[in-house]
């Protein structure tokens, strides 16, 4: 295939007579629980780039203090609703949970939760507990 591609930095570009639809930016919308209660946040940081109909988004955060009432699993907002199933990497840094974490997000979705794999045929939540935990992720997928 050939083509030009626009110098590093340019918004949009040419394959062929294909165009390069490319944007990055921030999310500012802080993780919630996916059911009740509450947790304080601190320092949380969400990026993403899109080429395409791909997005690459990655964050972190620190909860902080008292949990309240949790009930569900922590989401994180991503930038655009997702068109298909899709798993991505969690590191979780002082928080307590049975399994592997990960994350997940589903068609039409706009947020991305945290789970756990306990065994073979479990998931499990992640709720946040008191004190500082910290929570790192990426995850890449196609949009809706």
């Amino acid at each position: 295939m050939s083509g030009i591609i626009n110098s590093a930095g340019a918004k949009s570009g040419v394959i062929g007579t294909t165009q390069l639809d490319y944007e990055e930016g921030s999310i500012s919308t802080a993780p919630n629980m996916s059911g009740n209660g509450s947790f304080n946040v601190s320092g949380y940081s969400g990026q993403y780039i899109k080429i395409g109909g791909i997005v690459h988004f990655s964050f972190n955060f620190t909860t902080t203090g008292t949990v309240s009432s949790p009930v569900g699993t922590i989401q994180v907002p991503v930038p655009f609703a997702c068109g298909y199933y899709t798993a991505g990497s969690l590191r979780c840094y002082n928080e307590s949970f049975t399994g592997s974490p990960f994350l997940q997000i589903g068609p039409t979705n706009t947020q991305v939760s945290f789970y756990t794999n306990i065994n073979a045929s479990a998931t499990g939540s992640i709720v946040p507990t008191s004190g500082t935990r910290y929570f790192i992720g990426q995850i890449t997928y196609r949009i809706a």
